[in-house]
């Protein structure tokens, strides 16, 4: 599922791009469970942060969304990402600690920086 050299790569940068890796179907399954959460406001509108008179297109974050929707725990616990996430740790288990929501759509004029959550996780292991 994921080649070798995928694998290094993300051993030897700390980041590797995997494309094409979620079927369709999976996505498919994704949109009304997302809508729902934006809808409904349980996620937060990241729009707010744009400046006056910027145009922005749709911006929120949400976390632990798996607790509430029968189908964002079905791809957190049975689509391809835990045996991806797994095969990237060289493990044979991975645990969910928590899952995010990020829609950002087209025409947003915020930047999605490059940062790391480590400073918001605090987790250890090997």
């Amino acid at each position: 599922m994921i080649a070798d050299e995928d694998v290094e790569a993300f051993w030897r940068d700390g980041v590797v791009c995997l494309r094409d890796v979620v079927p369709a179907a999976w996505l498919a399954r994704l949109e009304a469970p997302l809508e729902a959460t934006l809808a409904s406001g349980q996620a937060a509108d990241l729009g707010v942060l744009a400046g006056p008179g910027e145009a922005t297109g749709r911006f929120a974050a949400g976390t632990d969304h798996w607790r509430t929707s029968d189908d964002l725990r079905a791809f957190a616990s049975e689509s391809p990402l835990p045996g991806l996430a797994a095969a990237l740790l060289r493990s044979e288990h991975v645990w969910l600690y928590e899952d995010s929501v990020l829609v950002k759509e087209p025409g947003s004029s915020l930047r999605t920086e490059f940062h790391t959550d480590a400073a918001y996780f605090h987790a250890t292991g090997a």
